[in-house]
């Protein structure tokens, strides 16, 4: 998050880890010695305190646009990145994707697995990796656009066949 952005109570935020929730409030506490700021945020399953620190780490970002989502769409369109045969280097790409945290990471990432899915090479974690993306996809496209997840899931797989039906491999 850029150092300008400042957080509000009410604004729409994306957790790299629990997805989209919404800012309900900051308390200030004193830890160790020094005083921390955490920020509430209620999620669809529960509600969690963030350090602010956190923030700086790229844990946290504001909920994308409608032409931000456009632009994802073209990556999830565009040829899938051929993932490497070996499962650790594979889950590292994945995992590094996921901690980026952009919307545009997502993107790939999701592409990319739901190629290695239809290829039948995804084992358990790259399937629960997929349904977990996916799912945080969806649910932050839903907040942006209004539209019903269902109606949007449709949409996506879609964007997600379309990339199958390129003609190459991306690097």
């Amino acid at each position: 998050m850029a150092k300008k952005e400042k957080i509000k109570k009410g604004d729409w935020a994306v957790h790299t880890y629990y997805g989209v929730g919404q800012i309900i409030g900051r308390d200030k506490k004193k830890l160790r010695g020094s005083k921390k700021v955490f920020y509430g945020m209620k999620f669809d399953n529960g509600y969690g305190k963030l350090n602010r620190y956190k923030l700086k780490e790229k844990y946290i970002r504001p909920i994308a646009t409608k032409e931000e989502f456009k632009e994802a769409l073209e990556i999830i369109r565009s040829a899938p990145r051929e993932l490497d045969e070996k499962p650790l280097r594979r889950k590292r790409y994945i995992l590094q994707s996921i901690q980026d945290g952009s919307l545009f990471s997502l993107a790939g990432v999701l592409r990319d697995l739901y190629h290695l899915i239809k290829s039948g090479k995804a084992d358990y974690w790259s399937k629960a990796r997929f349904s977990l993306v996916k799912s945080q996809f969806l649910d932050e496209w839903t907040q942006v656009s209004g539209t019903k997840k269902g109606d949007l899931e449709k949409r996506l797989k879609k964007n997600l066949i379309t990339s199958l039906q390129t003609d190459r491999i991306g690097v």
